[in-house]
């Protein structure tokens, strides 16, 4: 073979010094075009002043404190906090009470810590808390948080949000969700559970 080429050993053909230089290079190029890529995208979130990813539970202890009485969304979005009058405020999901944000004067954390009833949810970007996990709550994947959500969506922006549906209410095991992979009419095995 040519200088740098394979070579030929007892157990096959091998890379020589020039082709495993040239992979290296290849390998190290890619590598450093990823790294700045991901350079970019750091150096953007780093002008806006920096940044962190949030995880919502899918699931709360406190679920029972939902009450089963519709929420007026209109109403809620009209009001102001009903301690103070503040106008950053979250809507108690067990009482309905409205009242105002931890960085205004915190009457919705004294209303969770007194009564107990620990989700709430933001009449600014109608994100939920709970006050309990100290942590939002994914609203696609808790059902028993869609009516609510329904109201103020619709009272806020004059429709209804996509939410997802179910054919029958999920059994104590969890639930099956079914992915699809592949294009439309795709009878291969990519198909999983």
């Amino acid at each position: 073979p040519g200088r740098g080429g394979a070579l030929r050993t007892a157990g096959g053909l091998r890379p020589g010094p020039l082709v495993r230089a040239a992979l290296r290079s290849k390998a190290q190029a890619l590598l450093q075009s990823t790294i700045r890529e991901m350079s970019v995208y750091e150096a953007d979130v780093e002008a806006l002043g920096g940044g962190f990813q949030v995880y919502p539970r899918t699931w709360s202890p406190h679920l029972s404190c939902v009450s089963s009485e519709p929420l007026d969304g209109v109403a809620a979005l009209a009001k102001t906090c009903e301690a103070c009058g503040a106008g950053e405020t979250w809507v108690c999901l067990g009482c309905h009470a409205i009242l105002c944000s931890r960085y205004q004067q915190g009457h919705a954390v004294a209303h969770a810590r007194e009564t107990g009833h620990q989700i709430a949810v933001s009449l600014s970007d109608l994100s939920f808390w709970d006050f309990g996990q100290d942590a939002y709550l994914d609203v696609f994947a808790i059902r028993q948080l869609h009516d609510a959500y329904t109201a103020l969506h619709e009272a806020k922006f004059g429709s209804k949000p996509a939410l997802p549906t179910r054919s029958a209410e999920p059994s104590a095991g969890g639930v099956t969700l079914t992915l699809e992979l592949g294009g439309a009419g795709d009878d291969s095995d990519e198909a999983k559970t």
